[in-house]
């Protein structure tokens, strides 16, 4: 949590992709998993994933990091 002034702002690394842009996404790619949904009550680091996914990674170094390491592994299955 940062303080900015007198209002305290939550830092958070996830962000939620605008549905129509997703959309628009879908239409052309026809997305059948999404390894790193938001508030997703798995860890799409540790199960495989769809033959053609939509991945949004969470903002963090690190997890932004392991979820590219983890869709090029994953382009090779």
């Amino acid at each position: 949590m940062i303080k900015i002034g007198k209002v305290r702002k939550k830092i958070h690394d996830n962000w939620k992709t605008p549905i129509d842009f997703y959309n628009k996404l879908n239409d052309e790619f026809k997305f059948d998993f999404d390894p790193c949904p938001l508030n997703s009550d798995f860890d799409g680091l540790n199960i495989e994933w769809g033959k053609s996914n939509f991945i949004n990674p969470p903002y963090s170094r690190k997890l932004k990091e392991a979820f590219i390491r983890k869709a090029y592994q994953e382009s090779f299955v």
